[in-house]
């Protein structure tokens, strides 16, 4: 009778781990909607300017996608301050016809720019308060190209 009591406490740990791991996978799911996944854009754009410093016409293209949040601020000047470059050397790039980057760096960004429908952008490049605003909360990835005018073009790619 022994083995039989024991083979049932093994036989209900067993159902409780089964209960306790299903708990576990709802929870996850549940809070990877709530918690924001992927990389913070400031730091990834920041990384982007470092590697491309000092090489003319080099671009970087980030690994991991980066998670815009509604209505977050990203000024092109803590960028500059925190990739250690001169202020005022950032540009978000638009799609649109009127965009404020020059067409040759819109060739080499392609795909990558700031789309008015996901992002409100404030003043021109270059000019001090320059800034960038995710209209609702969306993931990408991140493209930095380093003009051969010195200045850092910066777009984006919805995933």
């Amino acid at each position: 009778m022994n083995e039989k009591a024991q083979a049932f406490d093994a036989f209900k740990l067993l159902i409780a781990a089964i209960v306790a791991g299903a708990i576990l996978v709802i929870l996850l799911t549940m809070l990877s909607s709530i918690i924001p996944i992927g990389q913070d854009p400031f730091d990834t754009i920041a990384e982007g300017i470092t590697s491309t410093k000092g090489t003319l016409g080099k671009n970087y293209i980030s690994t991991q996608e980066v998670r815009f949040v509604k209505d977050r601020m990203f000024l092109a000047n803590a960028l500059s301050d925190k990739a250690q470059i001169n202020k005022d050397e950032v540009c978000f790039c638009t799609p649109e016809p009127n965009s404020i980057c020059p067409d040759d760096v819109m060739s080499v960004l392609g795909n990558y720019s700031f789309d008015s429908s996901y992002f409100y952008i404030d003043k021109r490049c270059f000019e001090s308060g320059h800034y960038l605003r995710a209209k609702r909360d969306i993931s990408g990835r991140i493209m930095v190209y380093h003009h051969t005018n010195g200045k850092y073009y910066v777009g984006f790619n919805p995933g």
